[in-house]
């Protein structure tokens, strides 16, 4: 039977360089069992052993991707090219074929290696090549090389390919691409694919689960590009449905009534809907609705807390609270909000049943204060609230953070419980590093008496990116986002061109730098 099976190659900038492969197999037939050796490392440079490690990994990746061949990565390098040493090998480790290959710098600025494809059943090398490098960046690209010239010792078909292009005229936002029900990758733009006929569809996670941005056939030529063009809605039919209908119930018109109003259930609407709209990352547009929704609704509970509660109860029957407050604050009656205070004031609850009633008042520093108050009918009892809220300390885009870092954005709420972003002062490490260990080293850094520090979302390298001429000691150079790709390379930033890439986590590829929320 013909089956399509995907390989991808590592990442560069842009675009995901992907080889798409036909390929015949039969069902019953055992898969080809390769092993994937570390590349030898012959120069005294250290920093080859990390681009050794690479070149072998993404070979290893390549091939177990294919879906075609039973891969093992081994760590040893072979020193030994010596038939009788490499059958030694392959059969103790019960593999039918052996990729191994050597490193080496004949200078500072260049890299040679060379890769060998050793089959046990023919008992001979039956591939090898050499390829020069000048450059980090072109490890992946010669990557590809590699796993096409080896794959065509499995495999007599010709090989061709083209470009798939993917662009989006509509909101900003994330999505996710498949060819023939393969997942290629997240936010692809372009990619190196086998030419061909092929069903490509863009999913998003959003609101109401899964939406199908696009799903079509498309023809990639040979050495020719076909073009898919996308448009990321700002809002489905469902979330507009959603946000309308939200709105309709923050009436604060003159017919609306006070009595006929569920507060508590369209406070518990909006907490949820402020937490989906705050993880929006698939719609910008999303995030501007987030806004309006939030004066919406304090225009709503300010125009709650002013009407006057129905009397249900003869007046002979019903009592006061007097009640005074230090602090600016909102005020409940038996877990109902009854109005905002200001710092100082004294207030009057009228109407209030008999009995024992809590009386709360809870400030915006997340503290409160609670008073237990019995009411009898036709008389007045009181209350005093004492707490004094300490001034919340103003920052601003550009100025410095309460850890001494510098403050990259300012979302003026604090939905999520968190208002600012602050960046570190410095860089966490004195040179490039790979995502493993910058994720290790943002977990340990403590600065200004805090410890919460961690690699930035990639939101927050674009605002980064933004004030860099305001964060001192940033360096024209590529840092790491706490984000991944995929389960082998993570996002990071150029803060050069602004153009954003992934890279394989163990490259030394990207600088770091460490934020907190609060």
């Amino acid at each position: 039977m013909s089956t399509k099976i995907r390989v991808t190659s590592g990442m560069v900038p842009v675009a995901v360089c992907v080889l798409l492969f036909q390929v015949t197999t039969l069902a019953s037939q055992a898969l080809p069992r390769v092993g994937v050796t570390s590349l030898l490392n012959t120069s005294d440079d250290p920093g080859s052993e990390v681009l050794a490690d690479t070149i072998s990994r993404a070979i290893a990746l390549n091939l177990d991707l294919l879906g075609g061949y039973d891969v093992q990565s081994f760590p040893d390098s072979l020193r030994s090219t010596a038939p009788a040493d490499l059958d030694a090998f392959a059969a103790r480790n019960r593999r039918d074929n052996l990729v191994f290959g050597f490193i080496e710098k004949p200078d500072a600025r260049t890299t040679v290696f060379r890769v060998a494809l050793y089959d046990r059943g023919s008992g001979a090398i039956t591939y090898e090549n050499e390829w020069t490098i000048s450059s980090v960046l072109e490890v992946f690209d010669t990557a590809d090389l590699v796993v096409e010239a080896m794959l065509s010792q499995f495999s007599d078909e010709r090989i061709s390919f083209g470009e798939l292009v993917i662009s989006n005229d509509g909101t900003r936002g994330t999505y996710r691409v498949y060819v023939d029900d393969n997942y290629l990758g997240e936010d692809v733009t372009q990619t190196r694919i086998l030419a061909g006929t092929y069903q490509i569809r863009v999913e998003q996670t959003r609101m109401f689960g899964t939406h199908t941005v696009r799903e079509a056939t498309i023809l990639v030529p040979e050495d020719g590009i076909g073009r898919l063009p996308i448009t990321i809605p700002g809002l489905t039919s469902e979330e507009s449905e959603r946000l309308v209908r939200f709105r309709s119930r923050l009436d604060t018109s003159p017919a609306a009534s006070r009595q006929t109003v569920d507060f508590q259930s369209v406070v518990n609407e909006y907490i949820t809907l402020a937490r989906d709209m705050e993880e929006a990352n698939y719609s910008r547009a999303i995030n501007e609705q987030k806004e309006e929704i939030d004066q919406a609704f304090n225009a709503f509970v300010a125009w709650y807390s002013q009407s006057p509660a129905p009397e249900t109860i003869p007046e002979a029957e019903v009592g006061t609270i007097q009640a005074t407050t230090r602090s600016a604050g909102t005020v409940y009656l038996d877990d109902v909000v009854i109005k905002q205070v200001r710092a100082g004031d004294s207030f009057l609850l009228e109407n209030v049943p008999p009995g024992s009633r809590q009386v709360h008042v809870r400030y915006p520093d997340g503290e409160e204060e609670i008073r237990i108050v019995t009411v009898t009918g036709g008389t007045r009892a009181t209350a005093s609230f004492n707490y004094e809220l300490r001034p919340e300390p103003q920052y601003r885009v550009g100025g410095r953070g309460p850890a001494g870092g510098i403050i990259i954005h300012d979302k003026r709420g604090t939905a999520g419980g968190w208002r600012y972003v602050e960046v570190s002062p410095r860089d966490i490490a004195n040179d490039r590093v790979s995502w493993t260990d910058a994720f290790d080293l943002a977990r340990r850094y403590r600065q200004g008496g805090y410890s919460d520090w961690r690699l930035p979302s990639r939101s927050e390298l674009q605002w980064m990116y933004a004030q860099r001429n305001r964060i001192p000691n940033i360096a024209s150079a590529r840092y790491w986002s706490m984000e991944e790709n995929n389960r082998f390379t993570a996002w990071n930033l150029n803060f050069l061109t602004g153009q954003e890439s992934s890279a394989l986590k163990g490259l030394l590829s990207g600088r770091a730098r460490v934020v907190r929320t609060f």
